[in-house]
């Protein structure tokens, strides 16, 4: 089993203003309190799929979610 992404963590808000840029609209997020078994942080290791298999993440995380927004829109 591999872990695919690019080993950069990023926060909720970072994923959101990236989403809202990306759509070019605000996203209305409804916030609730951490339950005690929530992950608190988590980023991939991906260095097993890079040692396994010569794998790196190539697409920046921006470039990449516009060209998924852009696929689900049917405009790629």
């Amino acid at each position: 089993m591999f872990n695919v992404g690019s080993g950069i963590g990023r926060s909720i808000d970072e994923v959101v203003a990236a989403l809202e840029r990306a759509l070019g609209t605000r996203v209305l997020v409804g916030r609730i309190e951490g339950r005690p078994f929530d992950v608190a942080y988590n980023v991939l290791d991906c260095g097993l799929a890079s040692r396994e298999l010569g794998w790196r993440a190539r697409i920046e995380f921006g470039a990449g979610l516009a060209s998924t927004i852009a696929w689900q829109r049917g405009t790629r």
